[in-house]
This record gives structure tokens, sequence and C-alpha cells, in this order.
């Protein structure tokens, strides 16, 4: 199991950042970034979003010290993240339950990011409601 401070460390490093750089990017202090790397402290929610939006790599990935790797948050994914009972689970392909927490952590961050005026938001749900019945076969051409 990896800490966020650590995985923050291991990104840097395939970047081959230095921490002044990474704490540009992510518009933090140097001092921040040891301190996250020491393990001293950890980033609010939001700005955990943020992060994980700038690094290319999911929310749950950062937040979660069970996910040593961005991938295993797909392959192995957390029974809590969607709110599903471990015999519901049991019914949906993981293929399925991985993309579902994918766009569930995608509109996370979307929404939470305070880019989008109320007017949009709006009109996320209604493209993903008319997805939705698109998939039951209820919508006509």
């Amino acid at each position: 199991m990896k800490t966020f401070g650590e995985k923050l460390k291991e990104l840097r490093d395939e970047r081959n950042m230095l921490q002044s750089e990474m704490a540009e990017l992510l518009g933090v202090s140097r001092k921040t970034i040891i301190e996250y790397e020491n393990g001293n402290c950890k980033p609010i929610r939001k700005n955990l979003i943020k992060y994980a939006q700038i690094l290319e790599v999911p929310v749950e990935y950062l937040r979660d010290d069970r996910y040593n790797t961005p991938l295993e948050v797909f392959n192995k994914p957390s029974p809590e993240v969607l709110g599903m009972d471990a015999e519901r689970r049991k019914a949906v392909s993981p293929n399925a339950i991985s993309e579902m927490e994918f766009i569930k952590e995608r509109g996370t961050a979307l929404l939470a990011g305070g880019e989008l005026s109320e007017d949009l938001k709006e009109e996320l749900f209604r493209c993903m409601y008319v997805a939705y019945l698109e998939g039951k076969g209820k919508m006509n051409d």
C-alpha cells in the first residue's frame, strides 16, 4: 500500500520533476510538496480532485492507499465506491463496474471543480438521462 505522499513523489519522479516544479504545476509551495511527500499532511478533497486532473490519474488512486498504481483503480474497484453492497456487485460485470466508477469519478471532479454554471450542470444531467434512455431503447429517433 502506498500513501498519498509516496504516490505524489512517484508521479513527480516519473515526470523527472523537482519538488519546486511539481509545486508550480499543482499551484502550491515547495514546502507543501515536501510536507505531502513526507506524509505530514494530505490535501483537502477539492485539491485532491484538482491534483488528480492535473496529474491525469484517478482521484481514487490518490485518495485510497489500497491502490498502488492508477490502473488498479479500474482493475480492482473498491466495493464502496459506487455504494453497492457485495451481493449486488456480483450481478454486474467488473468492466461495467469500472466504467461506472470512472464516470462517477470524472463527474464528481467536474461538478466539484466549480467550473460549471448551474445551467451547464443541468445540461450534464439531461445528457446523462438521455444516454440512460437511449441505452434502455426508450428514445424515439
